[in-house]
């Protein structure tokens, strides 16, 4: 009904409404002169208005220059409402546009160069995270993630500080006649957990793809490092390092990846902390295999020990050691000249196949260790055992107490 009074299909002045805007107020007019001509009474009636009530004739008068200014608003809202919609739309298209190209791009190069860590199907999300499309219609612009330059920069020298670190100390610990089995695992295990931590980090950021801490190969995270290297100079964020410096990080993770591989006998492709684990096991058990039944003994209740005293105590770090017999030592922090010392002493005089001691400085606790049928226990007695581990508890909190005395305030 609107659509057909107002004739917007059509030319204005064939329109119903201009035909009544012309002729309406004239024919009011006539009937108003005609009024005034015959009628006394009414014309007095509009000679008092005009007299009397021009103030309030003007104020109403003013409803018409009111409504019209209401009317402009609202068309300029709506303009206004229409050029934002556009500019968002063209925003938009922009963004798709650039992504469009980026994947094209991208697409090429993982094909051509073979990449494995980022993959096709990671180049929207990448995309998407860098340039923030969720926050495209806040920002307005399209435009790179403020904080993503400075947390690539965290992940590049965190990961190569740790290649850096973890090769002198792999090597000199390796190179000992009495290397550490232990450490070394432990090493390994550190070296692969802080890297995939900073790579999922990274991932956060960038949008690249999520993969197991244990199912991560040690070249993959390699990998993932020059493939982002070479990701962000398309954004052109670059690392602050010469071709020289990138050459010698490149042989340092190789070198790393080697030595832990040789060091394992685990091929490159597989190597995961999976199969360093299932490696470890294996190993172990062919050293119960072919060691007495002592030494077996005698690691299972170290094991259990150095398990019950690392939960008992969060602040407590558990450093095993290998050689004959499994020890161990327990300390806080990474002071390791003053610790509570776990080993077992053989003996061959006695009844006892030798002894448990637990010994920090002057103060040890000790326990007879003895063969009843084909197991060993510690003590003859059932209570000995729980005796001696709530002895040993008691070392450690003299020793938690005294390293807590120690520390001075500034």
């Amino acid at each position: 009904m609107y659509n057909k009074f107002v004739g917007s299909n059509k030319d204005v002045f064939k329109t119903r409404a201009f035909r009544i805007s012309i002729f309406l107020p004239v024919i009011i007019a006539v009937i108003f002169a005609v009024a005034i001509h015959y009628n006394q009474t009414f014309n007095g009636f509009l000679s008092y208005l005009w007299k009397e009530m021009k103030l309030p004739l003007a104020i109403a008068s003013l409803t018409i220059p009111f409504t019209t200014w209401t009317i402009a608003n609202h068309r300029s809202s709506q303009m206004l409402k229409t050029i934002n919609s556009q500019e968002e739309k063209r925003l938009y298209e922009s963004y798709f546009e650039q992504e469009a190209f980026f994947e094209r791009v991208f697409g090429r190069c993982i094909s051509n160069s073979k990449w494995e860590y980022i993959v096709i199907e990671d180049l929207p999300v990448i995309h998407s995270r860098i340039y923030e499309f969720n926050k495209l219609k806040l920002k307005k612009e399209i435009s790179i993630c403020s904080n993503v330059e400075s947390e690539v920069d965290k992940y590049f020298s965190e990961s190569r500080k740790a290649f850096w670190e973890f090769y002198p100390l792999f090597t000199e610990e390796i190179s000992k006649k009495d290397s550490n089995e232990y450490r070394l695992n432990q090493l390994v295990d550190n070296l692969f957990l802080y890297l995939h931590h900073q790579l999922m980090t990274a991932t956060i950021h960038l949008g690249t793809r999520f993969i197991d801490k244990n199912e991560i190969t040690l070249p993959m995270l390699c990998i993932a490092y020059f493939e982002i290297q070479y990701l962000m100079e398309h954004f052109d964020i670059k690392e602050n390092i010469t071709n020289e410096e990138l050459s010698e990080n490149s042989e340092t993770f190789n070198a790393v990846i080697r030595i832990v591989s040789e060091f394992y006998g685990i091929e490159d492709k597989k190597l995961n902390l999976n199969e360093i684990k299932s490696k470890i096991e294996q190993n172990m058990m062919v050293k119960h295999a072919v060691s007495s039944p002592l030494v077996y003994g005698v690691d299972s209740m170290m094991a259990k020990l150095s398990e019950s005293y690392d939960n008992a105590f969060d602040e407590i770090k558990i450093y095993p050691k290998s050689g004959d017999f499994v020890s161990f030592s327990m300390f806080v922090g990474e002071d390791l000249t003053s610790t509570v010392d776990v080993f077992f002493t053989q003996s061959t005089d006695g009844d006892s196949e030798g002894k448990i001691t637990a010994k920090y400085q002057d103060k040890k606790v000790s326990i007879d260790i003895y063969k009843v049928d084909t197991s060993y226990h510690m003590g003859l007695n059932e209570n000995d055992g729980e005796l001696f581990y709530m002895n040993v508890g008691e070392l450690v909190i003299s020793y938690l107490d005294e390293k807590t005395s120690s520390k001075v305030v500034i």
